[in-house]
């Protein structure tokens, strides 16, 4: 009778160490499913609040320096199309400027101002064009809303400022509330909007700027069709190692109709443009 009774205790205290196990097994579980979420949905949400910080700086991948000459690999091959390219950009040089932290503005760079209806400027060269693909948009009854255009260097620097003010309220210092600004917001002189040649575009009902933008319709038609009308997808998904800009399906820049079309073609950012015409 006592082993009955004995047994009975072991298998109850069996059972109960078992099912400590599995609750703390599910709990585990679902903290790493957690935090793989929250790792993977890091940094790719701004708001419209702030949306001058469309420059999504990706410190961890290289940014292409316009000094560096054109690697052998992408040299091969490429002697067509670099001879295109460097006649594109003979035609084109004031719309091909190069704006990244390895090539800034210089501090003398001036452009014609356009005002458009909504108040927001942009570079007198992009206007004929930006109409004609927005008069586009809409006659495919969609609707459209300018986040940001130009951004001056003085607009760009309260940004940075502003940010840095508010991480250091959450307790950073503030070379790491600068380091974090940098992550999120490009350095005076290196933000294209600073060129007037770039626009943040998004439907009329968009509050937020996110990647899934990609599947709104309006954001969908112009990364479809930017490209007839001069502009390109500054910041492709695919090409994020290349740009050192994470993936902004809003933000469109003016490069001209004749390179617009190249780039597309070819499947190019202006980084890769600017190897071919250091290619021989």
């Amino acid at each position: 009778m006592n082993n009955i009774k004995k047994r009975k205790k072991h298998y109850r205290i069996f059972t109960q160490e078992l099912m400590i196990l599995c609750f703390t097994a599910t709990v585990l579980f679902i903290l790493i499913i957690n935090l793989y979420r929250r790792s993977a949905a890091s940094g790719k949400v701004y708001t419209a609040a702030y949306s001058e910080n469309s420059d999504n700086v990706n410190t961890g991948d290289r940014v292409i320096p316009e000094n560096e000459t054109a690697p052998a690999s992408f040299q091969n091959n490429n002697s067509e199309l670099s001879k295109e390219a460097k006649e594109i950009y003979e035609r084109n040089k004031s719309l091909l400027i190069l704006v990244n932290t390895e090539s800034p503005l210089p501090d003398s760079y001036e452009f014609s101002k356009h005002t458009l209806n909504s108040g927001f400027v942009i570079d007198e060269q992009a206007y004929a064009d930006f109409y004609r693909l927005t008069r586009a948009c809409n006659d495919a009854n969609l609707h459209y809303n300018i986040i940001s255009a130009y951004r001056d260097r003085e607009t760009q620097q309260g940004i940075i400022d502003r940010n840095v003010n508010e991480f250091m309220q959450s307790g950073l210092s503030e070379a790491e509330a600068r380091e974090k600004t940098y992550e999120t917001v490009q350095r005076v002189g290196c933000s294209e909007h600073e060129t007037g040649l770039s626009l943040d575009l998004v439907d009329e009902n968009i509050f937020s700027l996110t990647e899934d933008l990609e599947t709104n319709p309006t954001v969908k038609w112009f990364m479809e069709n930017c490209s007839e009308y001069g502009f390109i997808l500054r910041y492709p998904k695919e090409k994020v190692d290349v740009t050192g800009i994470n993936y902004e399906p809003w933000h469109f820049r003016y490069v001209g109709q004749e390179a617009a079309r190249f780039m597309n073609e070819h499947n190019l950012t202006l980084e890769e443009f600017y190897l071919l015409l250091k290619t021989p």
